[in-house]
């Protein structure tokens, strides 16, 4: 089956409820992802409010006024960034007993009609082979680059970074890229599997969350997603992407919109400094506790990667961006974690 082909047939509502994460200004593009999801057959939708403006406000009370039966509002009260509102929406929904699964949405992660279908059928083969494991299925967005890649058929291991990769940099892998360019093939299940996943999309069953938890809130936005996911890997199961399982990425991320560009001058030069600081924050957290094998190789690339990015710096007149990338690293491997409120105000006085 080609990729997000749609298929006939008859949606009847199954045991699912979305969660959708939005905040600021985004209402509009919330609006087409909650009508999506509920076009597309979720029994339910918790939508919750990670401190929107008030004018996004009341167009999401509109949103929900009407559909109350099928979409709830949560109001966390401020911006606990996407690590807080999909632990608050994933505890809400598994509130209600007769939802089986839970699917994540971005808030610019429209759906389209077939998607939960085509998931939920993915997820149940999957489920059907490994019935006790924990598991997760992924739907497809072709902004994104491995899981097009996935889905074109390249390994899961041309995809992610290598084990003791520095914010996912080796020279070795650079190598083996420029020497052996990825070379697509035929899909098969084992290049569908990942070693984590984005929350966009994302597919978990009621057994899999009681496996893994919820969400760690103190990781507040970027990568938190990378360390959540990965432990349905830890725990010994599998998460699989779902090529027929199709999302349109209706506001393109930062990162999407830069890539491509020398990753040393796309890090130094983008002007979002809070994204670049929790990425890179939360990105060593997560590969000094769940990535590292052998300690020696990591710190070699850190090494081979900082004094890269050091002389770009120089050439850029970055050095400002520079260090604050390096107090990023150092706050990820101490695990000083949470909303840095430094980082916050300065952003404010701009």
């Amino acid at each position: 089956m080609s990729v997000c082909v749609r298929r006939p047939g008859v949606i009847t509502p199954p045991p699912v409820v979305a969660v959708v994460v939005t905040y600021g200004d985004r209402s509009r593009l919330c609006e087409s992802v909650v009508l999506g999801a509920l076009a597309s057959g979720v029994a339910a939708v918790i939508l919750v409010d990670n401190d929107s403006s008030a004018a996004s406000r009341s167009r999401l009370d509109a949103l929900v006024s009407g559909r109350r039966d099928r979409v709830f509002l949560t109001e966390i009260g401020y911006n606990s960034g996407s690590a807080g509102g999909f632990r608050a929406g994933i505890g809400e929904a598994l509130k209600d007993a007769r939802h089986d699964y839970v699917w994540l949405l971005d808030d610019d992660n429209e759906p389209r009609v077939d998607s939960l279908e085509n998931l939920l059928e993915c997820y149940r083969r999957k489920r059907s082979i490994t019935p006790f494991a924990p598991l997760a299925c992924v739907s497809f967005r072709a902004s994104r680059g491995r899981l097009a890649a996935l889905a074109g058929g390249v390994p899961a291991e041309r995809v992610f970074p290598s084990r003791n990769s520095f914010l996912e940099f080796s020279p070795l892998d650079a190598m083996r890229k420029f020497l052996r360019p990825a070379v697509t093939g035929a899909r098969s299940a084992s290049t569908l599997t990942m070693p984590y996943s984005p929350y966009g999309g994302l597919l978990l069953d009621r057994r899999t969350v009681e496996a893994i938890g919820l969400p760690d809130s103190a990781l507040f936005v970027y990568e938190d997603d990378t360390e959540y996911t990965s432990r349905v890997v830890r725990a010994g199961g599998s998460i699989f992407l779902c090529p027929t399982s199709c999302l349109e990425e209706i506001d393109p991320s930062w990162y999407a919109v830069s890539r491509g560009r020398f990753f040393a001058s796309r890090l130094l030069s983008t002007s979002h400094l809070d994204r670049l600081y929790y990425q890179t924050r939360n990105r060593v957290y997560f590969e000094e506790r769940h990535w590292v094998t052998t300690r020696w190789k990591y710190r070699l690339n850190e090494a081979v990667f900082t004094s890269t990015l050091f002389l770009v710096a120089i050439v850029l007149g970055r050095i400002s961006t520079f260090r604050l990338l390096k107090e990023a690293i150092k706050d990820g491997r101490a695990a000083s974690l949470g909303e840095n409120h430094l980082l916050r105000d300065r952003a404010k006085s701009t």
